[in-house]
């Protein structure tokens, strides 16, 4: 990957986490994305903490609204979902 596509990835990303951050979903929004986000989420959580440690930062963001989510913080979760299944490959492998 050359930088300039890793910059623009990186801002993208920034771009995606200030939106979540600003959001103020409404309650109708709320509870239309509500059960996928808690899905994804939870997968998200389970995932980086046993086996890629990678997404951590992602998944404790993700953790903090699960009480207020919208469209902003699904769009955010779906993006870290895809990165994982972009990345499969990668992970800890625990051995005896």
């Amino acid at each position: 990957m050359s930088q300039a596509r890793g910059r623009e990835l990186v801002r993208l990303h920034q771009k995606l986490l200030d939106e979540c951050i600003a959001a103020r979903p409404t309650e109708r929004e709320i509870d239309e994305v509500q059960t996928e986000y808690y899905q994804i989420g939870g997968s998200i959580l389970f995932i980086a903490t046993f086996a890629r440690p990678d997404v951590a930062f992602h998944a404790h963001f993700i953790s903090q609204h699960f009480v207020h989510c919208g469209y902003a913080h699904l769009r955010f979760a779906r993006r870290v979902l895809g990165y994982l299944l972009k990345t499969m490959h990668m992970g800890l492998t625990y051995r005896r």
